[in-house]
């Protein structure tokens, strides 16, 4: 009978550790809804964007990768939502209405497969800071320059076994898309969250 009852303790404590997880489960109000991108394609349906490669400092060994990889994801956020005209690689032949987007890698440390194996959270955080600079196409003035850095939680990181650190170039291109977007959105009226 009390190896019934233990069993049933076990059983039960496992219950409310799951629940509780599942209850910490629960996503962020989406920022993106579809009024606020409507209001974003209004202000700038008439835009091209162009993102152009990106480059990295010299003395970041293996950076083609992240550095291709993070392009692409910014590429792919921002075709996603559908708020300019279009996204392209290479400049058109016209460059009126064109915005042009440069990124620099400064800073790169993706935390390799094998350290965070042996290491796990004791290998540290992987992370990467990227200068992001939005020009006109017309007249080659610069709209706004600024540095983005992102990081891992080193534990999360060892939890996941590395896979946020192999995200972390195209988690960054997500960041990069939502901050060009943003930025020459400028404010949009947010609707509030109904409960």
């Amino acid at each position: 009978m009390r190896r019934l009852n233990e069993r049933m303790a076990a059983v039960v404590v496992l219950c409310g550790l799951w629940t509780l997880a599942a209850a910490g489960c629960g996503s962020a109000p989406v920022k993106y809804t579809p009024g606020v991108l409507s209001q974003l394609r209004t202000k700038l349906q008439a835009k091209t964007m162009v993102i152009k490669p990106f480059t990295a400092d010299p003395s970041l060994e293996e950076s083609a990768g992240p550095t291709a990889s993070c392009r692409e994801a910014t590429m792919k956020f921002i075709q996603e939502k559908a708020v300019f005209k279009q996204v392209l690689a290479d400049p058109p032949a016209t460059m009126e209405d064109v915005v042009m987007v440069d990124a620099h890698v400064t800073s790169l440390r993706i935390v390799s497969g094998a350290a965070r194996f042996w290491g796990g959270a004791f290998a540290g955080s992987s992370e990467m800071s990227v200068t992001v600079k939005l020009t006109d196409g017309a007249t080659g003035a610069q709209i706004v320059e600024k540095a983005i850095d992102s990081a891992t939680n080193a534990m999360g990181a060892a939890w996941t076994g590395g896979a946020t650190d192999r995200s972390l170039p195209y988690d960054m291109g997500g960041i990069i898309g939502e901050y060009v977007i943003d930025t020459l959105g400028g404010p949009v009226k947010r609707e509030q969250p109904q409960e």
